[in-house]
Order: structure tokens, then C-alpha cells, then sequence
């Protein structure tokens, strides 16, 4: 094999698994480029990785500080990969790190939130220890529906018509599931559009021919980006945002919380229904549709 340059099967083959722990793509053509050459120095590294000289500079510090990577002490400074046995337990060590302190600064938030409630508005936590968790994107619709199929009595949810679309490609075979009976649902549903319609239909539908009694306001503005989903008062899975960048899903069981994201919720509703009636189980349908037309964005039929 030649070292005159990195052969793009090299770089797949750790692409995947090494950007998930944070590595950037020139970070892992140097490192593949070091377990490849063996114990070497700069020059032949950015020769081989074809990442420029200046950028292997500030790259090796790097992985070495993260432990893929140990500096030999020679001049020139010569680097050698360390065997993955050792490297991986090291990566997983500074992803918890990573993950723990995302953790207290979305706690800190939330702390923050709580501050700023009126002790009135919120009960009496439960004696049992509440937890606040986070949830990975790609299981939001499975752990929507263990919340479903726990209510007993009450479902409130705050969220939009793509959130539904994503729900129904995420899991296809959600109406195979068993509805909950006998509760009451209460619903606030943004930005209806002719793509979103047929799957926010599908799944009221489902719950309304279950026996649910759904009270829906809907509306075609986007008055906030907050998404929510509430079950007896007791759990939440809820969006929240870490000082305006990417938002992170979570699940928690603090009443504290759940006290005010319920408070949103009422206020919200108190702001929607100047404009929108609450709506029985057989008008709810009715209106999601109205609600498209009068943007134009679903056709009549």
C-alpha cells in the first residue's frame, strides 16, 4: 500500500464511529493517518492525511489531550496511536464528562425557571425523588407513546403540525398501537399546513375513536416554538433550549416543572382562544381543516 497520500476507505472505516464522540473529519484523517505510519513526525502525517502542516499543529494537541494520540520526546517530536483497548474507556470518560456538564447547565436553567414561579402555582412535590432526563431525538416518538399508553385521565400537548409528520415517519406503525380510553385531551396545535394536515388528522382520529373527549384550538401562526407533551400531570417530555442554541429533548417527573409548563400552556390558551373556540371531539376535525384553508394551503374538497 502506498503512504503518499490517505485512501478514502481509510478515513470511512473511523468516520462514523469517531465523529460521534466528537472528533472532526480532519482530526480523524490525522489520527488514521498516525495508526497507519506507525511512530512519525508532522511532515509525513500532513503528507499522508493531506491535512495542511499549520492544522496537524493545532490537531495534535488535541488528540493527544483526549488520549488517541502520544507524543514521543525527540527532536523533531514524533507521534504514535495509542491501541484502541486504551483509547475507547478514554473517549467514553470525556463523552460522560461532556454529557454531565450539558446536564447541570440545562438544570441550571431550569432552576432558573422555577425561581421566577409564583409559589401559589406550584404543589407540593411528591416525596419521591423527581428526575430530569435527557431524551435522544430519534426516541421521541417511543417515549411519546409510553406516556400515552400510561394516561388515565388526562393528556394536555402544546406542539405543531410538522411535529406530527416527523412522529408518523419516525414510527409508521403507531395505529397498531392500543389508544388509551376515557380521557380527556388538551390540545394547542400550530402552523397547520396542507402537509401536515393529513398526519395531524390521523392521529386525532385515533384518539377520538378511542372514546377521548379532545378539546383542540388550532391556529395557523406559530405563536412560540415550545413543544410539549403532558400526561395526568405527572410526567413531561418537553423541548428546551441551552441560552439559544440547539434544543434539547428531555422527560422529567418534577412537579415543579410540569407546574410550569401547565402554566404556559393556560396562558398560551387564554392568548389563542380570543381567537380560536375550544373545540369538541366532532368539531375538532372540521376545524384542523378550516384552519389550512384559511391560510390557502389546503385545498377544498
Amino acid at each position: 500500500m502506498s503512504k503518499a497520500k490517505i485512501k478514502e476507505a481509510d478515513i470511512e472505516k473511523w468516520k462514523d464511529a469517531l465523529t460521534q464522540f466528537g472528533l472532526t473529519p480532519n482530526q480523524v484523517k490525522v489520527y488514521v493517518a498516525i495508526r497507519k505510519l506507525g511512530t512519525t513526525a508532522v511532515g509525513p502525517i500532513s503528507k499522508y492525511s493531506t491535512v495542511r502542516r499549520e492544522d496537524v499543529y493545532r490537531i495534535l494537541p488535541k488528540l493527544c489531550d483526549i488520549g488517541l494520540v502520544e507524543r514521543i520526546l525527540e527532536n523533531p517530536a514524533k507521534f504514535k496511536a495509542v491501541p484502541l483497548p486504551t483509547v475507547i474507556p478514554a473517549l467514553l470518560k470525556e463523552k460522560r464528562e461532556e454529557s454531565e456538564k450539558e446536564l447541570s447547565i440545562l438544570e441550571g436553567i431550569a432552576n432558573s425557571l422555577l425561581k421566577e414561579a409564583e409559589p401559589a402555582k406550584i404543589r407540593k412535590e411528591e416525596e419521591h425523588e423527581a428526575v430530569l432526563s435527557f431524551v435522544t431525538e430519534r426516541l421521541r416518538a417511543e417515549k411519546a407513546i409510553e406516556m400515552l399508553t400510561r394516561t388515565e385521565r388526562e393528556l394536555i400537548a402544546c406542539s405543531d403540525g410538522k411535529e406530527y409528520v416527523q412522529f408518523f415517519q419516525s414510527r409508521p406503525d403507531y395505529l397498531e398501537y392500543s389508544t388509551p380510553k376515557s380521557i380527556h385531551c388538551n390540545i394547542i396545535l400550530r402552523s397547520i399546513t396542507e402537509e401536515t394536515f393529513p398526519a395531524v388528522n390521523l392521529f386525532w382520529e385515533k384518539i377520538v375513536a378511542a372514546g377521548n373527549s379532545v378539546d383542540i384550538i388550532t391556529s395557523a401562526e406559530d405563536h412560540n416554538s415550545c413543544h410539549y407533551l403532558i400526561s395526568d400531570r405527572k410526567e413531561a417530555l418537553f423541548d428546551i433550549s441551552d441560552n439559544g442554541n440547539q434544543k434539547k429533548l428531555l422527560w422529567t417527573d418534577n412537579r415543579k416543572i410540569i407546574d410550569l409548563l401547565i402554566t404556559h400552556f393556560e396562558h398560551q390558551k387564554s392568548i389563542m382562544g380570543k381567537k380560536n373556540k375550544v373545540l369538541s371531539p366532532n368539531e375538532s376535525k372540521k376545524r384542523l381543516k378550516q384552519s389550512a384553508i384559511s391560510e390557502q394551503r389546503l385545498p377544498k374538497n
